[in-house]
């Protein structure tokens, strides 16, 4: 692929179509990529990746012209996170991360030691964050983030389910069996036990990999490009 700049777009993406650009996507090219008609551009959605080409640039609007396209390439795995929800910076930078990694869907949960509700705007924000960090890491799949559920409502559809804990389970980190895995990360104080005994009565098999207490944001990032890592090489 060339070595263009990206941009998301939520309109529908096809050949030759025109389309206007976002306030904020026309600034960034306008002000500070100081971009000119004629030049190209990568443009994608939920569904396709388009190359297109700047027709049109005034103040405040960029329009441009769709040159080529085809469908993202969507990952060959199945990466669910269940995250307990964290303080405002923390989360942030958890579902940036993850998003980055390239986890396939992200599910804030509800426990005993988490943020007990995440409001509407809030879960607006963690999508928008996604996306740029889709965009800078030149990936394609943006992660599905869904409303955030409490442990007894979770319904696994995933065949191996990871259970990172600071002080019970395995003591190796897991090797997946397949390609169609989900991992659970805590809040900050872990898991109370008889969480525990819900989650691995579920389904969920605790491990316990790493000889220290990490924080929240910290295993995020480790356990899931630990275990992202094994499924691109294997």
């Amino acid at each position: 692929m060339k070595d263009l700049h990206r941009f998301f777009t939520d309109l529908d993406i096809y050949n030759d179509n025109t389309i206007a650009l976002d306030e904020d996507v026309s600034r960034k090219i306008i002000s500070v990529l100081r971009l000119k008609i004629a030049d190209e551009i990568y443009l994608q959605n939920h569904i396709h990746m388009a190359t297109a080409k700047i027709v049109t640039i005034t103040k405040n609007q960029v329009i441009v012209t769709v040159a080529s396209m085809r469908e993202l390439i969507k990952p060959d795995y199945t990466f669910e996170v269940y995250q307990a929800i964290a303080k405002r910076e923390y989360m942030d930078f958890i579902v940036e991360k993850y998003s980055e990694l390239g986890v396939t869907k992200i599910i804030p949960i509800i426990t005993s030691r988490s943020i007990n509700e995440l409001k509407d705007k809030t879960l607006a924000r963690y999508k928008t964050i996604a996306k740029q960090a889709v965009l800078q890491s030149e990936g394609e799949f943006l992660p599905e983030i869904t409303k955030p559920i409490r442990l007894d409502k979770i319904e696994l559809e995933t065949t191996d389910n990871f259970l990172f804990h600071e002080r019970v389970g395995i003591k190796n980190m897991p090797a997946p069996s397949c390609r169609n895995i989900s991992i659970m990360i805590g809040a900050e104080g872990g898991f109370a036990d008889s969480e525990v005994e819900l989650l691995t009565a579920k389904g969920f098999v605790a491990y316990n990999p790493i000889k220290k207490i990490l924080k929240a944001e910290t295993a995020s990032v480790v356990f899931a490009s630990n275990l992202l890592i094994q499924l691109y090489n294997s």
